[in-house]
Parts: structure tokens; C-alpha cells; sequence
């Protein structure tokens, strides 16, 4: 789902039918109550502190870090895998 505005983040974030969050791991995300009812986050850094952010959310266990390949790209294949592993 892509949503733009405001929507009810914890009435979307608490359905049944949500299996995780994909997100950029920005600091703010993890600070905002975005995550005050739990699912699994699928985190997606892009730019300088995101990788640290990632790399603490797969650390603590709450998450999945996707891992871009030699030259910084995403790859079909790892995000689909990471998306199984996070949802399975």
C-alpha cells in the first residue's frame, strides 16, 4: 500500500494483514510511534545515518537490513528474499 498525508498509522500498523514496514531508517521513523504497535521492519537505508539505523534494527532483532550489492544497488532478488524472510 502507498499512502500519501496523513492516514491512521496505528490503526494500518495493527491490522492483521500487515506483515511489516519497509522504510528508509530514518532515526525519526523509529522515534515518531510509527512503531508503537510492532511489526516486523524490512529497513532500507539509503543515505548517511540510515545504514547505522539499519544495522541497529537487525542488531536488536526487529528487523531485516537489505543489503545492496558491490556497486550500491538494490537487486530484484535480495529484496524479494528479505521480503519472504520478513513476512514468513
Amino acid at each position: 500500500m502507498v499512502m500519501e498525508g496523513w492516514f491512521p498509522q496505528k490503526k494500518i500498523m495493527g491490522h492483521s494483514s500487515i506483515g511489516g514496514l519497509i522504510c528508509e531508517s530514518l532515526w525519526m521513523e523509529f522515534c515518531s510511534g510509527k512503531h508503537e504497535v510492532w511489526v516486523p521492519i524490512l529497513a532500507m537505508p539509503m543515505h548517511l545515518d540510515q545504514l547505522v539505523n539499519a544495522k541497529l534494527v537487525e542488531s536488536i532483532g526487529v528487523g531485516i537490513k537489505i543489503k545492496k550489492d558491490g556497486s550500491g544497488k538494490l537487486e530484484r532478488e535480495e529484496i524479494t528474499k528479505v521480503i519472504e524472510d520478513l513476512v514468513v
